[in-house]
């Protein structure tokens, strides 16, 4: 990540491009949010899953995303893993490993991780814990259901592991 007074310049993984060709097991007005570990930054397509958009302090460019990149002047806020840019151009709803792990490590009750029995990435916060579900080949997503985008925390897994959508 390259920064300079008024621009953050980040990479992000080519495998999100292949996010809007398909989506298993997702319903077409369901939202997802996707896990990448190779991004160095967070940015969202779907205005609805934030709150408090607003003006950045610090304008990003995301490389990687489309034909030249996107310039992101908006952030908003994603539950609770806190602030994320926003542009509706960016080709999926992108959350960065990374950036998680940097921004919530020192957090009680935090982990994140892989549970190869379940075959799914979980990042725990707050007390939650939030499930990224294979939705493609190579892909990992928190599937928001349609009637719970409001209420992101309804996307929780609960200590048995059921799913509490």
């Amino acid at each position: 990540m390259r920064k300079s007074a008024h621009v953050t310049t980040v990479t992000m993984s080519p495998a999100v491009e292949s996010v809007q060709r398909v989506c298993l097991n997702v319903e077409a007005s369901d939202k997802v949010v996707l896990l990448d570990n190779a991004s160095e930054g967070s940015v969202f397509k779907d205005e609805e899953l934030l709150t408090n958009i607003r003006k950045a302090s610090v304008n990003c460019t995301f490389s990687g995303v489309g034909a030249g990149g996107i310039l992101s002047t908006m952030v908003g806020d994603f539950g609770d893993f806190g602030e994320v840019y926003y542009h509706p151009d960016s080709p999926a709803n992108i959350i960065s490993w990374g950036e998680i792990f940097e921004r919530h490590r020192g957090d009680e009750h935090f982990d994140i991780g892989f549970d190869s029995a379940m075959n799914h990435f979980f990042v725990k916060l707050r007390g939650k814990s939030y499930v990224f579900e294979s939705v493609t080949k190579g892909l990992y997503g928190l599937v928001v259901k349609s009637s719970k985008v409001n209420a992101i925390a309804s996307s929780v897994v609960t200590g048995t592991g059921q799913r509490n959508m």
